[in-house]
């Protein structure tokens, strides 16, 4: 299967130091491959899967949550993976790319049970945010 590669452009870029507008940046699979300001390079025909002009809208990194008990009614001390599943699709929504479920003080059967689950579910999940983790609160 080939990888995508996908450009978009006329877009105002905020990153670390950076305030481009116009700004474009190609993403090569999951990663950011090149960026810049001003006016878009040429590019060989064929180069891209995915063109996107962002018609002069804000682009900015994906945020992580390092501390989050739940969303949608779901939380982490469920153990629920299809919960964790529902969470990680609902933090993606809403410009979330990485998270730590979070726990509360428990006894520690039921820690072990949500940290088991838990670490079933590190990783990207589809169409979700990734979960990095565990967050042992208490």
């Amino acid at each position: 299967m080939s990888q995508t590669k996908i450009l978009i452009h006329n877009a105002h870029i905020y990153a670390p130091g950076r305030d481009w507008n116009p700004g474009w940046l190609v993403i090569d699979g999951s990663r950011i491959s090149l960026m810049g300001s001003g006016k878009l390079p040429t590019f060989a025909a064929g180069t891209f899967t995915e063109t996107i002009n962002a018609g002069g809208k804000i682009l900015l990194p994906g945020f992580i949550d390092l501390h989050t008990h739940g969303a949608m009614g779901h939380e982490a001390m469920d153990a629920s993976e299809e919960g964790l599943r529902e969470m990680a699709r609902f933090f993606a929504k809403h410009g979330v790319t990485a998270f730590l479920p979070t726990t509360w003080t428990a006894q520690g059967n039921v820690l072990q049970k949500v940290v088991e689950t838990l670490v079933k579910m590190i990783g990207p999940l589809p169409d979700g945010a990734t979960i990095l983790g565990t967050h042992l609160e208490g």
